[in-house]
């Protein structure tokens, strides 16, 4: 169970779930985001000749919605390519959302 450490007003959680061979001992390294009016998660996958980032950024505060960014670096931690776009900002409806 997850839950803030003191009370207040307006509380966030991220939470980050994986999914691994039983046989992979860790899962997909991450670290926190935080930016002016933003907070997320950067998922890191390391290759051969570089690193790929996926980076998740979440509004704090007013209309629901975000980015998506992919960072590709080469071996020496140089940007080779990046893009992003923006998440969503209106929330799909549930109801009928499963297949008959």
């Amino acid at each position: 169970e997850t839950h803030p450490g003191a009370l207040r007003a307006d509380d966030r959680f991220l939470h980050v779930l994986t999914a691994a061979d039983v046989k992979t001992s860790y899962g997909v390294a991450t670290h926190l985001v935080e930016e002016a009016d933003r907070d997320g998660v950067a998922l890191i996958f390391p290759g051969k000749s570089g690193t790929r980032e996926v980076i998740l950024v979440f509004n704090r505060t007013g209309n629901v919605g975000g980015e998506i960014r992919v960072v590709l670096k080469d071996a020496h931690g140089r940007v080779v390519s990046s893009k992003s776009r923006p998440l969503a900002e209106t929330v799909t409806p549930q109801k009928g959302i499963l297949l008959k």
